[in-house]
C-alpha cells in the first residue's frame, strides 16, 4: 500500500513539475490582427525564459522518532542533511519545481520509566528465590542514516518562497543503543523480610549497556520549506557570433525546513524480548534496543525533523535565444 501511494505521488509531482516548467504553447502566440507584435505569453504575461539551477544544500536541526512507546519519555536529538539537485523557476517566474538526492542523519532518544518485574532464579547457594528488578535509569538512543529523493513544488514572490512535496527514503544504516541501571532484591519463602544490598548474593546496584544494528527500511515523508533569498548575483556575457545574451546567476537561500513521515523498521526478524537473561543468576539481566525486539516486529516509526536550511543555486540562462532562433 505504501509503495503504491509513493508511485502515485511521484507521478503526480513529476507531472506538476513538467506543467509548471513547460514551454508556452502556440495557442498563446498573439496574432498580428489585434495590432500587437507577435510574441509569446504565459497566463497573460509576456514570455520570459525559464531558469534552471543546480542546487546544493545543507541543514541542521532537531529530530525525533514517534510514536511514544508505553512507559517511556521521548527526547529529540540532532539531525542533519546534505543534498544536491535541480531547481526550475517557471516561465512566469513564480512557480518552482525542485528535485534531488539527499543524505540525512536522524537521531532520537527515549527513557523508560517505572519498569519493574520479578523473576524466579537460583541464588548463589542454589536456593530458589523470587528476585525483584527495579530499573531506575533506562536510556535508549536511536540513530539512522538514509538516502532520500525529494520532489517539491512551490511559489515565489519577490525574494520569498515556499515549497511542499513528498520525499521517498531508503535507510542503509541504523543502530540502537541502550543503557540502564537497576537494583535487585529477593524474597525467600522461609524468611519474612526481603534481602537487600547483599552484593555477595548479587542483590545490589548494577548497570548494563547494549548496541545493536537496526533495520531501517523504505519510507516516505511530507516536506515543507519556507524561506528567503538572502543573496542574488547576476553576471552577463554576450556571444558576438551567435548574438546571444547569456546570464549567470548565483543565489543563496535561507529557510526553515520541516518533514514528518513513516519509516519501516525491523521488518523481518527480531532478536527477542526487550529484557533477557544471559544466565540464571540475579545479575544475568540484560537489555536490547526497543526497535530490535519482538515488541517492534513489523512496526513503523514516524521520524520528525525540523531545522535551518541553506541552499546555494547556480544557473546559466540565454535571455534572447528564442528571439534569435525565430529570425
Amino acid at each position: 500500500m505504501i509503495r503504491k501511494t509513493l508511485y502515485i505521488l511521484l507521478l503526480l509531482f513529476l507531472y506538476i513539475g513538467s506543467v509548471l516548467g513547460s514551454e508556452p504553447s502556440d495557442l498563446a502566440i498573439n496574432s498580428k490582427k489585434n495590432g500587437k507584435k507577435p510574441g509569446l505569453t504565459v497566463w497573460g504575461k509576456k514570455h520570459q525564459y525559464a531558469e534552471h539551477y543546480i542546487s546544493l544544500w545543507t541543514s541542521a536541526g532537531y529530530s525525533c522518532f514517534f510514536p511514544q512507546v508505553a512507559n517511556s519519555k521521548l527526547k529529540g536529538l540532532v539531525g542533519t542533511t546534505i543534498g544536491v539537485g535541480y531547481e526550475r523557476l517557471g516561465y512566469n517566474r513564480d512557480f518552482l519545481f525542485t528535485a534531488g538526492l539527499e543524505m540525512q542523519f536522524l537521531s532520537s532518544s527515549m527513557s523508560m520509566v517505572g519498569y519493574k518485574f520479578d523473576q524466579t532464579i537460583a541464588d548463589t547457594e542454589g536456593d530458589e528465590t523470587l528476585c525483584h528488578y527495579d530499573i531506575h535509569d533506562w536510556q535508549e538512543y536511536q540513530y539512522g542514516l538514509q538516502v532520500g529523493i525529494p520532489l517539491m513544488v512551490g511559489y515565489k514572490h519577490n525574494h520569498f518562497y515556499f515549497l511542499v512535496g513528498p520525499k521517498m527514503t531508503v535507510g542503509f544504516w541504523g543502530a540502537g543503543e541502550g543503557k540502564m541501571s537497576y537494583v535487585t532484591s529477593a524474597t525467600y519463602p522461609r524468611y519474612i523480610d526481603d534481602f537487600y544490598d547483599m552484593q555477595n548474593h548479587f542483590y545490589h546496584n548494577y548497570t548494563r549497556s547494549t548496541k545493536e544494528p537496526m533495520a531501517y527500511g523504505f519510507g516516505v515523508s511530507g516536506c515543507f520549506e519556507i524561506g528567503y533569498e538572502i543573496l542574488n548575483r547576476t553576471f552577463d556575457a554576450t556571444s558576438r557570433k551567435e548574438r546571444y545574451h547569456w546570464r549567470k546567476d548565483y543565489k543563496v537561500k535561507l529557510s526553515f525546513y520541516a518533514e514528518y513521515g513513516a519509516l519501516n523498521v525491523n521488518k523481518t526478524k527480531a532478536l527477542g524480548d526487550i529484557v533477557w537473561f544471559e544466565n540464571d543468576n540475579a545479575i544475568g539481566l540484560n537489555i536490547r534496543p526497543y526497535y530490535t525486539t519482538n515488541n517492534a516486529l513489523g512496526a513503523a516509526i514516524n521520524p520528525f525533523y525540523a531545522g535551518v536550511k541553506v541552499t546555494i543555486l547556480v544557473g546559466e540562462f540565454c535571455k534572447n535565444c528564442q528571439r534569435n532562433r525565430s529570425k
